[in-house]
């Protein structure tokens, strides 16, 4: 019982924190990537999930990594790359579906797509969590505006962002814990200490403490002797 416990305990604790994506640690070189198995891309890369067919675990990757592709991106522009040129060096950097909406990105704009268009059709496919960043984007290549403080300060918006949904998430860990402990802590509780109580009681009522027999079936004498009293008192 103690087991199952642990179990669920450890499943509800993975359930709030084991969908989170790590930072990446390792950051692809920046400079673009022209010839970078595109067709080898394209032919094995799965389709990228509408926002109808989303699954719950991938709606909370995308919020993990949208801090980190917003930093990567503010890196690259600040290290003096272009917008385009930064996406292609972000959408090269790992996997995830952040990444892989970037790299379909990139793939468009190389066969002849406009950048802007599909930035601006991103949000659709992956979710309203991306809007922020590509509207910022969107706006700094329509009217020339500098990218590196807008990223910065977008940047920081979703780590806060993301800091509120943790806290959230762990705001929820009791009553998540609460299930295990009505089906199994308090069961076990009342198998341990309710039953042999109940049990002990039962058999003390059924079977009488002492096994002697009752006082009426003993014999008794005829007479019972007197005390005598011609006997001298004692002295003092």
């Amino acid at each position: 019982m103690a087991a199952l416990l642990g179990v669920l305990s450890s499943w509800a604790v993975l359930h709030l924190f084991g969908h989170t994506r790590s930072w990446p640690w390792r950051v692809a070189d920046l400079q673009p990537r022209k010839h970078r198995q595109s067709r080898k891309h394209s032919q094995h890369r799965t389709p990228t999930p509408t926002r109808a067919t989303r699954p719950r675990q991938t709606h909370r990757q995308i919020q993990s990594e949208i801090p980190a592709a917003v930093d990567m991106l503010q890196l690259a522009v600040s290290a003096g790359h272009s917008l385009h040129t930064a996406v292609a060096a972000v959408a090269g950097s790992g996997t995830g579906p952040v990444i892989e909406g970037l790299a379909e990105v990139q793939q468009r704009f190389e066969r002849g797509g406009q950048l802007v268009d599909e930035l601006a059709k991103l949000p659709d496919r992956l979710g309203p969590e991306l809007q922020p960043l590509c509207t910022t984007l969107i706006v700094s290549a329509s009217s020339g505006a500098p990218l590196g403080p807008s990223l910065q300060r977008l940047a920081d918006a979703q780590r806060r962002r993301v800091r509120r949904y943790k806290e959230e998430r762990v705001r929820r860990l009791p009553v998540l814990l609460l299930a295990p402990l009505i089906t199994l802590v308090l069961p076990a509780f009342v198998m341990l200490t309710v039953v042999p109580v109940a049990i002990t009681t039962a058999r003390t009522g059924l079977t009488p403490l002492n096994s002697s027999p009752p006082l009426n079936s003993l014999p008794l004498p005829d007479t019972l002797p007197l005390p005598n009293t011609d006997a001298p008192a004692s002295p003092p």
